[in-house]
């Protein structure tokens, strides 16, 4: 069963995170509307969660030492995760420019796919071998964009080096895909209220703030077999009204065990989605406070859509609420790592909730959980 106060952390986070969808730098400054909670209590404004962030691509040597035979050792094997193969592309246009949202594909000698991903805003992307235990040796990298190609022999091809290929590339779209995948199990009480409230003008802001972009958000809540849900699946949108509607529709509630249905949360987010082909940014913030059921048919419906976030360019940002293990934070991690994401994770900082885990990482800045996803979202779009 899970703590009351790794509960409570859940509802809070998911009042603070939402609020922040926008990206916009001055929202931790914004005098945001308040609601009185039901009931009594104290109103609630965006800034009290706290939270730290650590990207392993950034930090490889820090991430490969944790596998090796630090805290993380075995994990691999046990959940299939093998990011040990790592192969970096920094791509750029004809003018130097980062070459946005190129195809890259690593192949085997069979031309079989090792792994597919998209180039970010910087012109980076991040490819594997292996990664899930399957498929020999990169034999050919290919990144293309619009009609345009580049190809990389098996002998130009170094594990831990970064590659640098210029194309002429095709500007992508400008736009950007923002997803939320909730849990919403247990009792989120009145913050639901207050984000029903928040959330126009958070969406309003991101508009002010990218008038140049397409945004489009989707809100989406998972909850575990046996309860009436398992996913509540909501489409892509720029209707605020329409979010507003699904936001009021959902109540907390279910969740017994302390494993929850988050292999089928992934699926839906990546499968049961219409993601743009063509984006600036794509970026999927998971909130949990809890992981998956072990199970190989769990286990093989995550990595089938990791591989798919991955192929289609977005970026999973797992949020960590109190009441994860070490296991769940492996997992996590790897599945950031695997599509060019990065980790957060709640801090006792806020004195909101229950204990959180300490991390498994190095030194790290502690931030407002609103200013920090504004951060990555500016970061992603611009």
């Amino acid at each position: 069963m899970r703590r009351p106060g790794a509960l409570f952390s859940m509802s809070l986070l998911l009042s603070g995170v939402l609020l922040v969808a926008s990206g916009c730098a001055d929202s931790a400054t914004a005098e945001a509307p308040t609601r009185e909670p039901a009931g009594g209590g104290v109103a609630m404004n965006p800034g009290r969660l706290t939270a730290g962030e650590w990207r392993d691509l950034d930090h490889w040597d820090f991430w490969r030492g944790l596998l090796d035979e630090g805290d993380f050792a075995s994990m691999d094997a046990r959940w299939g995760y093998d990011t040990s193969r790592r192969y970096t592309i920094d791509v750029v246009d004809a003018e130097g420019q980062p070459a946005v949202d190129a195809r890259a594909l690593l192949l085997d000698e069979d031309a079989g796919t090792l792994w597919e991903a998209r180039t970010d805003n910087t012109g980076r992307a991040e490819l594997f071998a292996g990664i899930f235990g399957k498929g020999g040796d990169p034999a050919l990298l290919i990144v293309e964009s619009g009609g345009d190609r580049v190809l990389v022999e098996s002998e130009g091809l170094e594990a831990g080096r970064a590659i640098q290929l210029q194309l002429d590339a095709v500007e992508p779209a400008a736009a950007v895909d923002l997803m939320f995948m909730v849990d919403t199990t247990g009792s989120m009480g009145d913050e639901l209220n207050y984000l029903q409230v928040e959330l126009r003008d958070v969406i309003e802001r991101v508009q002010r703030r990218h008038e140049d972009l397409s945004l489009r958000v989707s809100v989406n809540f998972y909850r575990d077999i046996g309860d009436p849900y398992v996913v509540r699946s909501n489409a892509f949108t720029e209707d605020l009204d329409l979010v507003m509607a699904q936001l009021q529709r959902e109540s907390a509630a279910g969740g017994g065990d302390y494993e929850e249905a988050v292999d089928q949360a992934m699926i839906d987010a990546i499968e049961g989605h219409d993601w743009r082909g063509s984006a600036r940014a794509r970026i999927l913030f998971l909130l949990l406070d809890a992981p998956p059921h072990a199970t190989p048919e769990s286990l093989g419906a995550l990595h089938r859509a990791t591989a798919l976030a991955a192929q289609r360019g977005v970026r999973l940002i797992p949020i960590g609420a109190s009441g994860i293990d070490k296991d769940t934070e492996f997992l996590m991690r790897s599945m950031d790592v695997a599509t060019g994401g990065t980790y957060i994770f709640l801090t006792d900082d806020s004195g909101v909730g229950g204990a959180h885990l300490r991390p498994s990482v190095g030194d790290f800045k502690v931030e407002p959980l609103n200013d920090m996803l504004v951060r990555l979202i500016d970061e992603a779009a611009r």
